[in-house]
């Protein structure tokens, strides 16, 4: 790590030795970047409603998020990145953010705060570019590496990240990482985890109709170690028919580092959609496994809120692993966009069943600037999952604003 005053000397340096020549057009390189460069705003405000079986209090949450994201042109390759979020609370905090000490009502993890969410150099080629600094990374769908960008403060990761693009059907995205900023913020002490963080994918796609990716995640964290591992994996999407597609993944797990358990675990996924009239059917089948009860398959850094259920009564994978049948109806008309999906849930070593939940959501754009979202979600647990999630009931509204 260089210290402020180490770089105050290599910049004083650099500027002693640059001549008259060079500090002209750099000026000029500065100027240009600036002058082309672009900056947009966006404001969403939420609202959040949880009732949580074993809670006496309703978490009612209200907070608005506040970004301004500015682009700089880019010069003889290179390009800068800015980006500021606040997410302030709109009257009382009746909820539990994780930090400000509302312990008596269920959590909602969207705490008051204002952070740079990313900033950053890159560089672009004919074939790669690349970013250094903090920056978000998004992955495959999101279920190994993503941005959570679901909750006010989003995932983001302080990392060095190239994508190489040898010819249109191969991709290569290697990122290495070493701090991670969660989406509890910067006053929680799980807000930044430090470590080295390998995360690569690669994606093949042979022709318009099927594609092939194999992906490596190797995380050793340094405190707490808890989701330590490595992952191997493979996956494979693809047209089977006119209007039917089709998802499968494989991954092994175990782990690596000071990870407190040894253990090895297996995800597998099957999944197929079948479109019609603007309209689609999309039954599932996820596994994150188990080692014999030891700990379950673990994703860490996946953008979670998307998969296992709105509720989010499984953000950490329970020891014994969790498979989960699902099945989604959706569609969009009319600028509408709807989906219902029914989760069941049940462990993958014993079989415990794990309750069983459905989701609603609801979208529309209101004009060219303004859009809006409504959402449930209703978690049934039974006796055998009482000991790992409550029966729990969630209502949001939310609009957002990008200017």
């Amino acid at each position: 790590m260089i210290s402020r005053s180490t770089l105050s000397l290599l910049i004083t340096a650099t500027l002693a030795t640059t001549t008259p020549l060079q500090a002209e057009t750099l000026a000029e390189g500065i100027a240009s970047a600036i002058k082309w460069g672009n900056a947009s705003v966006s404001e969403r405000y939420r609202y959040e409603y949880v009732d949580q079986e074993g809670i006496a209090n309703f978490a009612n949450a209200s907070t608005l998020k506040s970004r301004f994201t500015w682009n700089s042109g880019t010069v003889a390759g290179i390009k800068g990145l800015f980006e500021v979020d606040n997410v302030t609370s709109i009257g009382d905090d009746r909820y539990n953010s994780t930090v400000n000490g509302r312990k008596t009502y269920p959590v909602v993890a969207d705490p008051e705060a204002t952070v740079v969410n990313q900033i950053a150099l890159g560089y672009s080629a004919e074939k790669w570019n690349g970013l250094v600094g903090r920056q978000r990374i998004k992955q495959g769908n999101e279920r190994f590496v993503g941005s959570a960008a679901w909750r006010q403060l989003e995932q983001t990761f302080d990392a060095a990240h190239v994508i190489l693009v040898p010819d249109t059907r191969f991709t290569l995205d290697y990122a290495y990482s070493w701090r991670i900023n969660t989406v509890f913020g910067p006053d929680n002490p799980n807000g930044q985890l430090d470590g080295d963080f390998h995360l690569l994918r690669t994606d093949y796609q042979p022709n318009g109709n099927h594609a092939l990716a194999g992906f490596a995640y190797l995380l050793d964290y340094n405190q707490p170690a808890t989701n330590s591992a490595n992952t191997y994996g493979v996956e494979y999407t693809g047209n089977l028919l006119d209007r039917l597609k089709a998802h499968l993944s494989y991954a092994r797990q175990s782990d690596s580092g000071a990870a407190p358990v040894d253990y090895s675990a297996n995800y597998y996924l099957a999944e197929l959609t079948a479109s019609w009239h603007g309209y689609y059917l999309n039954p599932g089948y996820e596994v994150l496994g188990s080692d014999d009860g030891k700990k379950g398959f673990a994703t860490p850094l996946a953008s979670l809120h998307k998969f296992q259920g709105f509720a989010d009564k499984f953000l950490t994978t329970p020891k014994q692993g969790i498979r989960d049948s699902y099945l989604t109806l959706g569609g969009k008309k009319y600028q509408w966009e709807f989906a219902v999906t029914w989760h069941d849930f049940n462990s993958d070593e014993g079989d415990l069943d794990l309750g069983h939940e459905l989701d609603l959501i609801v979208s529309r754009p209101i004009n060219n600037y303004l859009s809006a979202l409504v959402k449930y979600a209703h978690y049934q647990g039974s006796h055998e999952s009482a000991p790992l999630a409550k029966d729990t009931d969630k209502a949001w509204m939310m609009l957002t604003a990008t200017f």
